[in-house]
């Protein structure tokens, strides 16, 4: 229905749907809804509508503040877990970093306050970065290549399920007209 069947799949399943009524009954049925479906109008909810039943309802509008409608509806969904857990990871991760290609400042002098000695610091520092940033990005070309082969395995075996269902519908619907066709010649043969 959708179009999006592979071109050899999709000539066997229209075979399989002229001679199979069972099939070709539920894909009329899911057309004949999605037509219904679309044909629904679209409705948009006037503005206002919230306060104009909350007035009628209740007599009063709610009172509005700077902290209702502004500071709570942003700091909400940092309150839920994904935020909190994110937030979490972010920090472990900003200082294992730190910890890792950081300064050490346990171990600084005056002298390493210099400028010449900042701007020193500050490009081995960018340079340690680079270095940990390309690993970081071999290491995503690595994932990336993995996703992709577990995907590939995943639509192989989708569509090896899907062609097996196919064939095992499509023989069954032979198997029918098969032995209704031996049922007729029986009928036949008995009737002369």
């Amino acid at each position: 229905m959708d179009q999006t069947l592979d071109p050899r799949l999709k000539e066997a399943m229209t075979e399989h749907l002229r001679e199979c009524g069972t099939c070709s009954k539920l894909i009329q049925e899911v057309e004949l809804l999605r037509r219904q479906l679309n044909e629904i109008p679209q409705v948009a909810v006037p503005p206002g509508l919230v306060q104009r039943i909350l007035e009628r309802t209740s007599g009063s509008a709610p009172k509005r503040s700077l902290w209702v409608d502004l500071v709570v509806p942003t700091i909400r969904p940092f309150l839920t877990q994904r935020y909190a857990f994110g937030t979490g990871i972010m920090l472990v991760f900003v200082s294992l970093v730190v910890s890792m290609i950081g300064p050490t400042f346990s171990a600084m002098g005056y002298s390493d306050l210099s400028p010449s000695n900042v701007a020193e610091n500050a490009d081995r520092f960018s340079d340690q970065i680079r270095k940990k940033w390309a690993q970081v990005k071999t290491y995503e070309a690595k994932v990336a290549g993995e996703v992709k082969l577990m995907k590939e395995d995943v639509y192989g075996r989708l569509d090896y399920y899907l062609i097996n269902l196919l064939f095992r519908s499509y023989s069954q619907s032979v198997q029918k007209e098969d032995q209704k066709k031996q049922q007729d010649t029986k009928g036949q043969a008995g009737g002369k």
